[in-house]
């Protein structure tokens, strides 16, 4: 039962920390939280949640403070994690979205454009 709530308070602690990363007002982002966030992906289970998370982040229409913590997000996890497991689950959560497959959709961001704000 402990590790059943222990497991349950993980998953409430990683949104919270997701949230704080992606839908900021602010661009710099918490060393302390990436560095948990990255830390919660090194389980299957928490990495799939992170990248859905991200995958819904990286929406065509999102708003670019979004897309900016998705891509923090990503850059950490391809520099602590292997590759190959980070763009397969990352492309199965695209597929899920149909959004297409990662590097289709990250070339597509190359043409972003934000109207509304003039600093991005």
């Amino acid at each position: 039962m402990f590790s059943a709530l222990s497991k349950a308070a993980s998953k409430v602690t990683l949104e919270r920390h997701l949230r704080s990363i992606t839908h900021s007002e602010f661009v710099d982002v918490s060393d302390a939280v990436l560095a948990a966030v990255v830390a919660d992906a090194r389980d299957t289970e928490m990495r799939s949640r992170i990248l859905r998370h991200v995958a819904s982040c990286l929406a065509p229409n999102a708003p670019w403070r979004r897309l900016h913590g998705a891509l923090v997000v990503v850059l950490a996890l391809l520099a602590e994690l292997p590759v190959s497991d980070v763009l397969n689950e990352l492309n199965v959560e695209f597929s899920g979205l149909r959004h297409g497959d990662v590097r289709e959709h990250l070339q597509a961001l190359r043409h972003y454009e934000c109207t509304t704000d003039p600093r991005v």
